[in-house]
């Protein structure tokens, strides 16, 4: 089951049976066996969205965070519909990784699809309320995603620099090891 080849839909849809496998090892490769064959049609495809909404909700982080990252990382716009209310949970998870992971997302769907990243300005809200995260690893990616995209849209201002940024930004350098503290003093 190499890329390139053909699969029968029927092995196909027995992967997709398979998903809901509580083995992390297991449920890894058949989520990267999503990311291979979700391309083959517009049903496939919706299974595939269908399988990895439903892995977004697992107890387990790790298996959350790939979800949304294999969610990310399908090339289709339409894709992107379904994943606006999946990131906007996962910008809210308990989890600082899924957290981490749902941040660099929110750029992926900035990049792809940039009216429906500031649809109601929910995505560039959640953003600014990860500023105040307790962990330093998702403040560090959050302003740094932030101050990427406010330099490529400086009309809006979606990354205000106040009194309240900045101390979220200086309470985390206690914490932060070279290179977050890099990134904090690059703004």
């Amino acid at each position: 089951m190499g890329t390139g080849r053909e699969i029968n839909y029927h092995i196909l849809f027995r992967i997709m049976q398979r998903c809901h496998q509580q083995d992390f090892r297991i449920k890894k490769l058949l989520l990267m066996c999503l990311q291979s064959y979700h391309q083959k049609d517009d049903q496939t495809l919706l299974l595939s969205c269908g399988i990895l909404t439903n892995s977004t909700y697992s107890t387990d982080p790790f298996t959350r965070m790939l979800a949304a990252r294999i969610f990310v990382s399908i090339k289709d716009s339409h894709i992107f519909d379904y994943f606006f209310s999946v990131l906007c949970r996962l910008l809210k998870d308990k989890d600082f990784l899924v957290r981490k992971t749902a941040v660099i997302c929110a750029l992926r769907l900035y990049e792809t699809e940039p009216e429906l990243f500031f649809y109601e300005n929910s995505v560039p809200d959640l953003l600014l309320k990860s500023l105040s995260d307790p962990s330093p690893i998702v403040v560090t990616n959050t302003a740094k995603i932030l101050y990427e995209i406010q330099v490529e849209e400086p009309k809006r201002n979606i990354f205000p620099i106040n009194k309240t940024v900045i101390n979220n930004l200086l309470s985390i350098l206690s914490q932060s090891n070279e290179l977050k503290i890099d990134i904090i003093f690059c703004f």
